[in-house]
Formats: C-alpha cells, structure tokens, sequence
C-alpha cells in the first residue's frame, strides 16, 4: 500500500491598523476594507480633510506625501494619516493719507 500526501499551502494573513493624528481632522478610506489581507493584496488608501485640515502625509509602514497611496501586505502593517490645521489668513488694514489740493 502506497500514500500519496499532497501539502496545503498555509495561507498568511497580515494586520492592518489605519490611524490619524496631528492637529487637523480627517477620514481615511481604504480599499478593499478589511481588517486582515492576504500577502500580496494591494490596499489603496485616501485621505480626505475635514473643512479647515489639510493632509500633511503618511508615516509608519511608509513614509510619503503621495494621496491617494497603494500598498501591497506582506507582513503586518500600521499606517497613520497626518492632518494639519489652517491658520486663517491675517487680515490687515492699510491706511493712506489723504492729500487735499
């Protein structure tokens, strides 16, 4: 009697924690939207600022401007949006003197 025994690939799945920070507010969307992938799933993320926020970048398992952002799962990942706050324009008065002829 011979067996034959055939190996099941194990497949592997990784974590992705989304965070935000910074002074401003804002929303990351993520697609596909999951909380773990399978390696080599790409996951495109943009971030989106609120009224009065900008987006000033990425920073953890990538460090970049670059929006919206692909990244493909190949271990665990966490990757944070930095929003800033807009500092209102300083508005200012300008006198001149009046010449009378």
């Amino acid at each position: 009697v011979t067996a034959t025994f055939n190996l099941i690939p194990i497949t592997s799945y990784y974590t992705l924690t989304v965070t935000t920070t910074g002074t401003g507010n804002g929303t990351i969307s993520k697609s596909p939207d999951a909380i773990s992938y399978t390696a080599g799933t790409v996951v495109s993320f943009t971030a989106t600022a609120s009224a009065g926020s900008i987006f000033a970048g990425w920073s953890g398992a990538v460090v970049t401007t670059i929006n919206p952002l692909a990244l493909t799962m190949a271990t665990d990942k966490v990757v944070t949006a930095t929003f800033s706050l807009i500092h209102p324009i300083t508005s200012y008065r300008l006198y001149l003197p009046l010449m009378q002829r």
